[in-house]
């Protein structure tokens, strides 16, 4: 057989053992794992040998197992798209209170993370929960994890992570419940023991089931899982999702994999501008949480959150810092001494290094001196933006494009920011404008894309899918793309198929 005719086989085979399904354009990176799978098995590696070996009737299960952990690659970080769990917060453990208080006065919740990956999403409801519930220790909360990778479940297991996990976390967060370990962050005990986790198989595993506790749960989350299933197999897994819930509960997916054919069985609420999904009608619950709990405006958390879905965001994040150190005060004296070269990369190392604060110091103190410098003046916009002062990162905008008006990235940038303040019909005319200067600028078009199906222009939003698959095409599965936080373009053809 062909090599098409052996891989479309092949991927029909894991779309029956474990639920994946690849599109015809992944199958080359497709076969770079399965070979890296082989390697793993000590077996040598040849299309026909593979297409024998996963072609037998029963496939051990722990060479099951290592097969999946080499296709299934988790993309996640700590207090990933916030309006869910702001959701959490608001909505789903306030109607929990009322109906424990209603039946017995009990204290339980139930939440499942459904492909949790390396353990960043469940670990996030542990500790959203440890803040905002008082008397938590009288409670008998369960957070399960599941995932089909085993070794994505060993890491969240161990609870040890880089930086790179934490570009969404604050800070104050970060300090009480991580411990430093050189370049390593470890999760305390108390937020690891709030989590059970367990290696789940989505396609081909039985639930719902008392045994491990997978019934009647409260909140199931699910996202960017299901993005990676066929359009049956999600149907399939939806409708045991929907089973798995007790009455009222909800199924949280991303915003990139709403889909009515197959979640119909739920109802579609809207929350904060987002949309998820309810067992039953919605039923307005009152203002319960904020009469209930006392909790500190200082904790990071409980603020209200900012939308956080599949747009490109790229530099939105909150520096809790507000005084420059004193290694920083001697190198801004320093600075007057060195060339302009030198002190634009000091301004540069202060931004990367996430002191946003002494960034905007920095470039103010350079910009009092080359008021027309378009570099510094970006910087600073950015600078401001990352502090949450948006209004400044406007305004710094704003005089940047007056004076140098092509280009397209001093636009895109300035639509994020709109779009962070939901003005839709301002941010879409900047990616207009951007996406006019710079046609290849796929960030600003997967955005638009966004900002069209907030104006309820669902076709044009379509259209805009449309056109970034087709840009897409010259990168392979594996490259990253400019622009969009290391997302690689085969996770965005995957996302962009999937939403159109």
């Amino acid at each position: 057989m062909s090599f098409d005719e052996n891989m479309r086989t092949i991927n029909q085979r894991l779309n029956t053992l474990v639920g994946l399904n690849f599109t015809e354009s992944q199958w080359k990176n497709l076969e770079s794992n399965l070979k890296l799978a082989f390697k793993a098995l000590n077996l040598k590696y040849s299309q026909e040998r593979f297409l024998e070996w996963i072609m037998q009737t029963e496939i051990p299960a722990k060479e099951l197992e290592i097969l999946a952990n080499h296709l299934t690659i988790g993309e996640t970080y700590f207090f990933r798209e916030k309006n869910a769990l702001h959701l959490l917060r608001e909505k789903i453990l306030p109607a929990v209170i009322i109906a424990n208080n209603e039946n017995s006065g009990s204290k339980s919740l139930k939440i499942w993370s459904a492909g949790c990956s390396s353990g960043e999403e469940p670990y996030s409801i542990a500790m959203l929960l440890k803040e905002i519930i008082p008397d938590i220790g009288d409670w008998d909360i369960r957070i399960l994890a599941t995932d089909i990778n085993t070794v994505a479940l060993a890491k969240a297991k161990e609870g040890k992570y880089t930086s790179w996990s934490f570009r969404e976390t604050p800070e104050a967060i970060k300090k009480k419940y991580f411990l430093e370990n050189g370049k390593s962050f470890e999760l305390k005990s108390e937020i690891r023991k709030m989590v059970q986790f367990s290696r789940l198989n989505l396609a081909s595993d039985i639930f719902p089931t008392e045994t491990g506790g997978f019934v009647n749960m409260d909140a199931i989350f699910c996202r960017n899982v299901l993005m990676y299933f066929s359009p049956e197999m999600i149907k399939i897994i939806a409708g045991k999702f929907y089973q798995t819930l007790r009455k009222d509960a909800w199924f949280i997916t991303s915003q990139v994999e709403l889909n009515d054919e197959y979640f119909g069985d739920f109802q579609r609420v809207i929350f904060e501008e987002s949309i998820y999904y309810q067992k039953a009608a919605y039923e307005q619950q009152q203002d319960f949480f904020r009469n209930s709990f006392s909790v500190s405006e200082t904790n990071g958390i409980q603020k209200k959150v900012k939308r956080n879905t599949v747009q490109a965001k790229p530099l939105l994040q909150k520096n809790t810092s507000k005084k420059a150190s004193a290694s920083f005060e001697k190198r801004l004296k320093v600075s007057a001494e060195l060339n302009e070269n030198h002190v634009f990369s000091e301004a540069e190392k202060l931004f990367s290094e996430g002191r946003y604060q002494d960034c905007i110091i920095f470039c103010k103190r350079l910009l009092a001196k080359q008021s027309s410098n378009n570099e510094v003046t970006f910087l600073l916009s950015k600078a401001y933006a990352n502090e949450g002062k948006l209004d400044e990162a406007k305004e710094t905008l704003k005089s940047l494009i007056a004076a140098n008006s092509d280009t397209a990235e001093h636009y895109y940038f300035f639509a994020t920011i709109l779009m962070e303040q939901k003005n839709w019909d301002e941010a879409d005319k900047n990616l207009v404008k951007a996406l006019y200067l710079e046609p290849g600028l796929l960030a600003a078009r997967l955005s638009r894309s966004r900002v069209l199906t907030h104006l309820n222009k669902n076709e044009q939003s379509k259209k805009e899918m449309e056109n970034l698959l087709s840009d897409i095409d010259v990168y392979d599965d594996y490259e990253t793309i400019p622009g969009l936080d290391g997302l690689t373009a085969g996770r965005l053809r995957q996302m962009a198929q999937f939403f159109s």
